[in-house]
């Protein structure tokens, strides 16, 4: 009996009841935590410092990863296969924000995929109940998968709302991130194998893309020592390297990218709150983050071992002070932190005023409610 085919017969549906008491007990962690997080929060909010908003940021990420850790050890299928648990997106590029989405991965071997995809789905369903995120889509991954499950189904009710439905017709309820229409439609919002998120990252580091998300990973916790997500970095830059025809300086890049979000803004009397989510956070920050992937790209072409792509890491790197003088790294620092402050003061006062701060939320917004609810017109956009 090989490895696989002994998994597969002791494999065991956890017990629903298991499930909503190791919840429970998350979840009165979670409150002293975030009761002390929050005032830590309010203070940061009402006046800026750079190094407690860097430290807030580390607080809570550290938290949600010792949770991740403790929920993979409730499951004890984990103990016995290779595995890899890893953030991507803010969490992995080491600027998230109060309000950030989670984006976990948790990737298993082909053998073991179809019985660990259900497990994974309910380690995020188990991490929506305990921090109490509003929305299913505030925790996702790369991929979107169809899993052959075998003790749970997946029940669509009308618009993106779904639930996990147990053999015995219990139910745990949440959101998911993509919008069906139908009923008992399977889906699953999970990772895939190592082997198929190797070859959906290389296919999105060729020559002419460059998306910031594809170097953005955090370990974790991991036992899958055969597959090393730097050494795919390494083969994606490898590739990177034979590049030839992207000639780019890169202190004009930085001027040009501090001077754009400088003069940014957007004139509006009223505007949708999917819109201003759009352009505040994917227009702006991803065009903070990819112009600073495209600085990567120039360092990697010119010879230089990067690693992944994690923000922090990037402007303390000695290689990237070799090519940008101190001065400008500093103003680089200040001007992607402050940002980032400015929006989450903006994704705080949307929650506190009861809106959905979302890129699909169709509801509008008006510049007086902003100005006069938020009190302040310091934070770019308005």
């Amino acid at each position: 009996m090989n490895q696989r085919q002994e998994f597969h017969n002791k494999w065991i549906c956890p017990c629903y009841d298991d499930i909503i008491k190791k919840i429970s007990e998350e979840k009165k962690k979670f409150v002293f935590f975030e009761r002390d997080y929050d005032k830590k929060k309010k203070l940061l909010l009402e006046k800026y410092n750079r190094e407690d908003f860097i430290y807030l940021i580390n607080l809570k990420r550290n938290y949600f990863t010792d949770l991740i850790k403790r929920l993979i050890k409730f499951f004890p299928q984990f103990e016995s296969i290779p595995y890899i648990a890893f953030y991507h997106g803010s969490y992995g590029r080491g600027i998230s924000r109060y309000g950030s989405d989670m984006d976990l991965n948790i990737l298993f071997d082909n053998d073991f995929i179809d019985v660990m995809k259900p497990v994974n789905e309910l380690i995020c369903v188990m991490i929506y109940q305990i921090v109490g995120f509003k929305g299913r889509d505030k925790i996702h991954n790369i991929m979107v998968n169809v899993p052959p499950l075998k003790n749970a189904k997946y029940n669509f009710d009308n618009g993106n709302h779904y639930k996990i439905v147990f053999l015995d017709g219990k139910v745990l309820d949440y959101y998911s991130r993509n919008y069906f229409e139908g009923d008992m439609i399977k889906i699953q919002n999970a990772p895939n194998s190592f082997a198929d998120f190797r070859k959906y990252i290389l296919k999105h580091c060729n020559s002419e893309e460059c998306f910031e998300w594809a170097y953005s990973f955090r370990y974790i916790i991991s036992n899958y020592f055969d597959n090393d997500l730097n050494e795919m970095v390494k083969e994606a830059d490898n590739k990177i390297k034979k590049v030839k025809n992207i000639n780019l300086k890169t202190l004009k890049l930085i001027d040009k990218m501090i001077k754009d979000i400088q003069e940014y803004s957007f004139d509006f009397d009223e505007i949708s709150i999917s819109k201003l989510n759009k352009e505040c956070k994917v227009r702006m920050l991803g065009f903070i983050y990819n112009s600073l992937a495209l600085v990567r790209r120039c360092l990697v072409i010119n010879g230089v071992d990067m690693g992944v792509f994690d923000i922090p890491k990037l402007l303390e790197n000695e290689a990237f002070k070799k090519y940008i003088n101190q001065d400008l790294i500093d103003k680089l620092k200040n001007i992607i932190y402050y940002y980032n402050w400015n929006l989450a003061r903006l994704e705080e006062f949307m929650t506190d005023s009861g809106y959905n701060f979302s890129s699909r939320e169709p509801s509008s917004i008006s510049k007086k409610v902003l100005n006069e609810g938020y009190k302040k017109n310091v934070w770019y956009g308005v």
